[in-house]
């Protein structure tokens, strides 16, 4: 109403002005100056119409290096489609061809020779006097470049976004269009680098999408990495795929692979090459390749040094690739006390990043709307597993001896104990949340004993400095040791000191000699909830079964076949030859015909998480469960990426099961905070490097969790 009423009243006229000359004559110009006498002077003519200005054209290299300083991955633009090799059987999907004219570019940078043609490699053209001279955002000064442009970069695509597909393509368009010259000292063979687990993966890719003989390829591991093979050899294919195994084994001997100057080098699951000081990192920095292309589906790094690695691989954004220059420039400047200081040398990083790596990843929406890539849905479902009481009776007790035990270990001054202790206590009671039959019978005797030597006379423990034990705990020389090949994070007991020295599968290895007893009886509600679970999911599809325990997916199988249901295995412990064997078993096979025949049609592959959580492609099924939860949440998701990927067609249902009340409500909580910072798909670069007083904060939250 009132809205309405001022409306009117400002349209109406004004009682307090009177009409000028021109309302009175309204046939009078609207321009010009009235004259006094009211005669009209001939009018002015309109000023002419500008028309509007040039839109700035700009080259195909121009637009990828705008799109890439913006960070707009989506509007990279598409390959020229005349560039496309023969011989392939897939079409490639949008995505891919700008990954392909991306891939290309960073393979052949130039330097800036205008303003518009952005920065690359910290290089840009920028005003000095009356003329543009180049300028680096590094070091903040204009100077001539003393070093040649990397060549090369980092496809961090999501996984299941046909990364594999991308690069094979890439190369056959780099052999049909850039010939290697008679003077280059490189021949024209790519070395790609393979975990074993995905070494199939790749062979597979090549038989399914390119036509027989389009791609001479020759896989150098085990029986065919003999000493019959000579540098010519290997030089006389398009590629030559080898394993990281393969070549550290090699690289003490400075074997075949270490004497051919490669066209490229690709790493595969190049997150596994990260350590500086690790002879895996030694060997493949080693390796002569003009260009250089790390692949991986996890860009998540837990130190800022970790990227700073993969620039040494690449040789790419000089001077970083070196450490001594990377610490000085990046990570210091990142510990910065001063806030503006900090704040810019985390959007330097982060321009870093973008001029060195494509990120995209299944949930992007183009401009339109549309999905980056249309994928079936998935349903996420938690699971809670309820212990009866017996069950929850003796989880408490564990718990209860554990806290006292803790307790014992600070009052008596033995920081490595401690951490050893944690460690073992938690993999216990997550062990325990899935079979209490896998508690090993005598570390729980040795503990009711430790822990009663000491109840029965408490005066033999001196008094508890917890303080200054859990830092000496944490502090201690040899606690911490970069050369793990997975972090360990503790949860419930603790939430986490980074790199432990004792490394979780190992301490799990050892812990857990052979399995659980064949005669265990005691029912597990985890195995339990999971055959209700599978016999009422549809008979046409099939199940992934992921844990981190080999003992409980060992008692997972039996219980199974007990019931009837036959199903398949993979984990660390399985061949090249079984690996290979178990997969085309999976794929093949009929679920319809699984009641019938189980053990020719199983639809049930149960899988380690460590081995089976990367590269595979395991579209054939479309249900995941989780039987026990980790605390980093980009493994869960490489592990529910084996199905949800192109080439899936059925909806998806991914379930985690977890046990109520339990350390493992903790390793959740830990999920879920680590998921929230994931967000952003480049939060990763800004982690700061773990100080001690950050490190004792977490050991001292690990503590607070055991109640001490």
């Amino acid at each position: 109403m009132y809205a309405r009423a001022l409306t009117t009243h400002l349209s109406a006229p004004s009682h307090y002005t009177k009409p000028s000359p021109a309302q009175l004559a309204p046939e009078r110009p609207r321009y010009g100056p009235y004259p006094a006498t009211g005669q009209v002077k001939k009018s002015i003519p309109p000023a002419p119409v500008r028309p509007p200005p040039p839109r700035l054209h700009r080259t195909p290299e121009q637009q990828m290096v705008l799109s890439i300083n913006k960070g707009d991955v989506l509007s990279i633009p598409e390959i020229d489609k005349k560039l496309l090799p023969s011989g392939l059987k897939k079409t490639l999907l949008l995505h891919q061809l700008q990954g392909l004219a991306w891939i290309r570019y960073m393979e052949n940078p130039k330097f800036p020779s205008t303003q518009r043609d952005g920065v690359v490699q910290l290089w840009r053209q920028k005003v000095r006097s009356t003329k543009d001279e180049l300028f680096n955002d590094l070091t903040q000064r204009f100077s001539a470049p003393r070093e040649a442009l990397g060549r090369g970069g980092i496809v961090a695509d999501d996984m299941g976004l046909g990364k594999t597909l991308l690069l094979l393509v890439h190369i056959l368009v780099s052999k049909d269009t850039e010939p290697v010259g008679a003077d280059s000292p490189y021949c024209s063979t790519t070395l790609i680098i393979v975990p074993l687990s995905v070494l199939q993966t790749w062979e597979k890719e090549v038989d399914d999408s390119m036509e027989p003989g389009r791609l001479r390829f020759l896989t150098y591991h085990g029986d065919k990495a003999g000493s019959n093979m000579t540098v010519e050899h290997l030089k006389s294919y398009d590629v030559v795929i080898t394993t990281y195994h393969t070549l550290r084994a090699h690289h003490s001997k400075k074997g075949l692979l270490f004497q051919v100057q490669w066209k490229r080098m690709i790493l595969d699951e190049g997150h596994e090459a990260v350590n500086p000081t690790a002879k895996l990192t030694q060997a493949v920095m080693d390796v002569k390749a003009e260009r250089r292309i790390i692949s991986t589906g996890t860009p998540l790094i837990n130190r800022v040094q970790d990227f700073g690695t993969q620039l040494s691989i690449l040789q790419v954004c000089k001077p970083l690739h070196r450490a001594a220059d990377f610490t000085k420039f990046v990570v210091k400047r990142l510990k910065d006390k001063d806030e503006d200081d900090r704040l810019q040398a985390e959007d330097r990083l982060r321009s870093i990043v973008r001029q060195t790596t494509l990120r995209r990843t299944k949930d992007m929406l183009r401009p339109d709307g549309s999905p980056l890539v249309p994928l079936p849905p998935v349903t996420v479902m938690d699971i809670p597993v309820v212990f009866s009481p017996a069950t929850r009776a003796q989880y408490d007790q564990i718990v209860d001896l554990v806290q006292d035990r803790v307790g014992q270990l600070i009052a008596l001054g033995k920081p490595r104990d401690i951490s050893t202790f944690v460690l073992q206590a938690v993999t216990y009671l997550r062990l325990h949340c899935l079979a209490s039959s896998l508690v090993k019978v005598e570390w729980l005797e040795r503990l009711r004993q430790d822990v009663a030597k000491f109840r029965s006379d408490p005066s033999k423990l001196p008094e508890p400095q917890p303080d200054k034990m859990i830092q000496k705990a944490l502090l201690a020389s040899d606690f911490f040791d970069r050369d793990l090949d997975q972090e360990v994070r503790l949860s419930a007991s603790i939430t986490a000191a980074r790199s432990l020295k004792l490394n979780f599968q190992k301490i799990t290895d050892k812990l857990l000699i052979g399995e659980d007893s064949p005669e265990a009886s005691t029912p597990s509600p985890k195995v339990q909830a999971l055959q209700q679970e599978l016999e009422g999911l549809p008979v046409g599809d099939k199940i992934l079964v992921f844990s981190q325990f080999t003992t409980f997916l060992n008692k997972v199988q039996r219980d199974l076949r007990a019931s009837g249901i036959h199903a398949l295995r993979l984990d660390g412990s399985l061949s090249d030859v079984e690996r290979r064997s178990v997969l085309d078993t999976f794929n093949k096979s009929d679920p319809a015909d699984a009641a019938k025949w189980p053990k020719k049609h199983p639809r049930v592959l149960l899988l380690s998480l460590k081995a089976g959580a990367c590269g595979l492609n395991l579209t054939v099924a479309n249900h995941v469960y989780f039987t026990d939860p980790w605390w980093q949440p980009a493994i869960i998701q490489q592990a529910t990426d084996r199905i949800r990927r192109i080439g899936q067609t059925k909806p998806m249902t991914v379930r985690h099961l977890w046990a109520k009340g339990t350390v493992e409500d903790r390793v959740r909580a830990i999920q879920a905070r680590k998921a929230e910072l994931a967000k952003d798909a480049f939060s990763w670069i800004t982690t700061p490097v773990i100080e001690e007083d950050e490190k004792l904060a977490r050991i001292e939250e690990a503590m607070k969790a055991l109640g001490l």
